[in-house]
């Protein structure tokens, strides 16, 4: 389960929200209001993730989508962090 925290307090707290994030490897969730969230996550982990997805178009539509959830120890193992 992704961390979840208030918009306020990840403002009061952002240096250490974002030490946990780069630190640990692990995405965070701020919410905001009831129905506003965003996910921050280290740019390498978004990279890992996004390569797994095999994106073809036809005429501007998007028609198929592949993907494979990575696993996360080897994400961890290749970052050094696992």
């Amino acid at each position: 389960m992704l961390d979840e925290i208030k918009f306020t307090d990840a403002r009061k707290t952002f240096t250490q929200l974002f030490d946990n994030i780069w630190h640990r490897s692990l995405p965070a969730i701020v919410k905001r209001k009831q129905a506003e969230e965003v996910v921050l996550l280290r740019r390498d982990l978004q990279q890992f993730i996004l390569q797994t997805y095999d994106f073809k178009r036809k005429r501007q539509t998007l028609r198929h989508i592949s993907f494979n959830i990575p696993d996360m120890l080897t994400y961890r193992k290749a970052i050094g962090n696992g």
